[in-house]
Parts: structure tokens; sequence; C-alpha cells
């Protein structure tokens, strides 16, 4: 699997925790939550909090600091949806998650 990031077996994610991940300038945070796997920017745009450490509600990623709410689907903020954080493209093959970092 050329120019894919290996993440981790799919076991080892727990169900609706972050994983935080690094690849060069990349950090992102991995959830897997109602058996599917999100991976997006760890800073929130507000403050540059650690979103690896939010929580998860209703398919929204929520920042532990201030609560700010992100779709995890395609990282838009509840409240403005022009704001947005970046997604990454999670494979999951052989029970292996990567991400490709290139789109």
């Amino acid at each position: 699997m050329k120019d894919l990031f290996r993440v981790c077996p799919l076991d080892d994610l727990p169900e609706g925790l972050g994983k935080k991940i690094r690849s060069g300038k990349h950090i992102i945070a991995v959830f897997k939550y109602n058996g599917r796997v999100f991976a997006l920017q760890n800073a929130c745009p507000h403050q540059h909090a650690d979103l690896a450490e939010g929580y998860i509600q209703d398919m929204k990623l929520y920042c532990r600091l201030h609560h700010w709410a992100f779709n995890l689907e395609d990282g838009t903020y509840a409240f403005n949806p022009d704001l947005r954080l970046k997604t990454y493209k999670v494979i999951i093959d052989n029970g292996l998650v990567y991400l490709d970092l290139n789109h």
C-alpha cells in the first residue's frame, strides 16, 4: 500500500476514544465510532486544543476546552459550515487502519 500511513490494527482503536498520531507535519486525531473510523486534524481552530482528547456524541467531535462541535465525516463546524477541520481518507485492509495523507 504505497503512500499510505499505517495507524494501527483496527482492534487497537477503542470505541469513542481518540488516538493522536504523527506523520511528518501531520498531527491527526483518529476515532472509531459506531464501528467506523474517522481521521481529522488534531488542533481545534479556536485555541488549538488537542482534539484527540475530545469526546464524541451524535456523530460530532467536541473539543474538550470550549465544546466546539465538528462533524466526524466532513469536519464542518456545527455553527459555521464554512469553518472545517481537515479530514483524511481512512482505509481498512486486513484488519489494519491506514490513512491517505494526500487526500
